[in-house]
């Protein structure tokens, strides 16, 4: 996705999701 092209203002509330899905794939318990 273009996420990962657009600031890093932006993105950062979106990487923080889209990371935490990736890490949290394995721990997504909630």
């Amino acid at each position: 996705e273009i996420k990962q092209k657009l600031p890093i203002i932006e993105v950062n509330q979106g990487t923080i999701e889209y990371s935490s899905e990736l890490e949290s794939t394995e721990s997504d318990e909630e």
